[in-house]
């Protein structure tokens, strides 16, 4: 029996070891998929920053969590900080605090548009066994007041990175790989103020 489990136990490891070096060193997927997957998330990302920014002091934290979903974990992200009477500088904040800061700004109410996304390059696989990738947008961001007036409005081109997690999930006693898409780091390549 010790034996049947040992060839059992053998033949599965290396089953799993051909599974894991049979995954491609770059990734090619449909655009469709990642443009609907990008603006679901772009979408969420809308949403939980408009929450914070209306400061429902109550939900802060839970809101903070549910945007960190976005991410695969803590990345960086580049902002844009102008002061009044002073040009706009670029800052580097971790994700976690840029979204804590959100919640502090002056504003009531913002509108975000997310659009052109464009694909910079391959989707390679990393070490981790995750495929990283570099897409461009435009952001627009608006700002108002409590009565409804614009306060602040930029336009800035970002890049970021995507990060592409596959998995197996078994269904139907089918063996199917599936790809979640998270973002990573985000860069500033221009802004219009």
């Amino acid at each position: 029996m010790k034996l049947k489990l040992l060839v059992f136990f053998c033949l599965f490891a290396l089953g799993a070891s051909a599974q894991q070096e049979a995954k491609p060193a770059a990734l090619t997927l449909d655009k469709a998929f990642v443009d609907k997957i990008l603006n679901k998330k772009f979408n969420l990302l809308k949403e939980y920053i408009s929450i914070l920014v209306k400061k429902d002091r109550d939900n802060l934290e839970n809101v903070v969590n549910e945007a960190m979903k976005l991410w695969n974990n803590d990345n960086k992200f580049l902002v844009t900080i102008k002061n009044k009477g002073s040009a706009a500088k670029p800052i580097i904040k971790p994700v976690r605090p840029y979204f804590s800061t959100m919640g502090k700004l002056p504003y009531k109410n913002v509108d975000i548009t997310y659009r052109n996304y464009v694909y910079v390059g391959n989707i390679i696989k990393q070490p981790d066994g995750t495929y990283k990738g570099v897409v461009t947008f435009q952001q627009e961001f608006v700002a108002f007041d409590a009565e409804g007036n614009p306060q602040y409005h930029d336009i800035i081109d970002r890049t970021f990175e995507i990060i592409v997690v596959v998995t197996d999930v078994i269904k139907d006693g089918q063996t199917k790989e599936t790809a979640e898409i998270f973002f990573g780091n985000m860069g500033v390549t221009d802004t219009r103020i």
